[in-house]
């Protein structure tokens, strides 16, 4: 609690009316009123305030600063994303890297002036200007986040961290497996079949990476798209191995009342896949200055440093990893510079009507039949 109050005056400074509000009209004599300014944004779990989940994080220094109202909706998996991107009712988005191009693709966003941002150049060198969010040159998204899709396990019942994706298929884990209800499952079956090219596959290549999913979801596995919902499940140990990003793992042992907590992470020999999350604003925001007075604030150092210690996502600001807690860095692997470089990070899926179909029958169990 000391360490969230600590943080919300940092925030308060950071985002003063003189310096992250600038974009707020230069004749406003005060906030402006909340009801003509709101934004809605679409996010993860993972990034929302527990106490207030339709919020995002650090909400109660941006809306005092402002006068703005925020609000979020938590999705649950790709399809959901895609899904508010498509409904016209948020003025943000926080996509994963290999969405972006579709979203612009699709005509739902619009570029991003980041030398408007005065915490960007701040961000790690190789999070800015990212490849995948550039259309003419232009940027359309700002990194906000990342973290690796690891192999989570409860340390009273693993001795030993998983070396292999291949432990979530052995049949002495039967009932007691969980992954993220998401086309993503292919990735990790690709990998455990011993296929690191896992957004490119094809034909047979493809469809064994469905057999293997489809597999996985016969013998039990728990699949979710509630973030509080696997970390309870993790917490009371009726789950042993898990398919989950830091924040889950972080979750559950805050849930915990096993000693603050069993639950690591492994990184297994076959390789692991990573996501970079960010900010994009869609075609249907309504006040284009207070989203990138938002996003700017949401990328500042002390709100990155915070997010990290509290869920355990990597910061996209390179100042903040400073500011992240000895603990913390020790389990991102923050102190090693190449660590994000040696995740298989998350990439557009050029036949992705190929994938949902194969992701679709995998669940489902028709490639079992």
């Amino acid at each position: 609690m000391r360490r969230f109050r600590l943080f919300i005056v940092a925030c308060a400074a950071v985002l003063g009316l003189a310096d992250a509000c600038a974009c707020a009209p230069a004749n406003s004599r005060g906030p402006i009123p909340a009801p003509s300014r709101r934004l809605k944004i679409a996010t993860w779990q993972r990034y929302l305030d527990p106490r207030r989940p339709d919020k995002p994080w650090a909400w109660q220094a941006f809306e005092r600063a402002t006068g703005a109202v925020l609000g979020a909706v938590g999705m649950g998996n790709s399809a959901d994303l895609i899904a508010a991107a498509r409904s016209d009712s948020f003025d943000l988005i926080v996509a994963p890297s290999h969405l972006v191009p579709d979203l612009i693709g699709m005509n739902r966003l619009v570029p991003i002036p980041v030398s408007r941002l005065s915490h960007y150049a701040s961000l790690q060198p190789n999070l800015q200007h990212v490849r995948y969010g550039l259309a003419d040159g232009v940027d359309f998204c700002v990194p906000y986040a990342w973290g690796p899709l690891a192999l989570a396990y409860d340390t009273l019942a693993c001795a030993q961290p998983p070396r292999s994706w291949r432990a979530l298929w052995e049949p002495a884990w039967r009932g007691r497996v969980a992954h993220w209800d998401d086309m993503a499952l292919l990735w990790t079956a690709a990998l455990a079949s011993g296929n690191s090219d896992c957004f490119r596959l094809d034909g047979h290549a493809l469809w064994e990476a469905g057999r293997w999913a489809a597999r996985l979801c016969a013998q039990g596995a728990l699949l979710w798209r509630d973030e509080t919902a696997q970390a309870a499940a993790m917490a009371a140990g009726r789950v042993a191995l898990c398919a989950a990003d830091p924040s889950v793992v972080a979750r559950a042992n805050r849930l915990s009342g096993r000693g603050g907590g069993t639950w690591a992470l492994a990184y297994p020999e076959e390789g692991v896949t990573g996501f970079v999350d960010n900010y994009c604003v869609t075609t249907s925001c309504r006040d284009l200055k207070l989203a990138l007075a938002f996003i700017d604030s949401a990328c500042s150092p002390p709100v990155q440093a915070a997010l990290s210690d509290f869920n355990g996502c990597g910061p996209a600001s390179a100042a903040a990893v400073r500011q992240v807690s000895p603990a913390r860095r020790a389990q991102l692997r923050l102190d090693d510079p190449n660590h994000l470089n040696r995740l298989i990070l998350w990439r557009p899926v050029p036949n992705a009507a190929d994938y949902a179909r194969i992701w679709a029958d995998a669940r489902s169990g028709r490639l079992l039949q």
